[in-house]
């Protein structure tokens, strides 16, 4: 049985490398709880901005959530902080 989260795509585990697009069908918003986030690196960062990337092309967006202080900070370095 997939556990995989409908609405990311990602299993309740999952690294970022894990995600595939494909995997939210034809969804063209989506929603990044960052909630239980403690780190994010440049790859994740890349990750948030392709699935963004993919939500535009389908007319819809990305909303980024539930990031701490620290999250929203290395957001707004990476001038990626339009997200939220």
């Amino acid at each position: 049985m997939d556990t995989r989260d409908r609405a990311t795509g990602l299993a309740p585990t999952s690294t970022p490398d894990e995600f595939d697009p494909r995997l939210l069908g034809d969804a063209a918003f989506a929603v990044a709880d960052l909630s239980a986030v403690t780190f994010v690196d440049a790859f994740a960062l890349n990750k948030i901005v392709e699935l963004d990337d993919v939500m535009a092309e389908r007319g819809g967006s990305l909303a980024v959530v539930g990031a701490s202080t620290s999250i929203a900070r290395t957001f707004s370095l990476a001038r990626l902080d339009s997200l939220f």
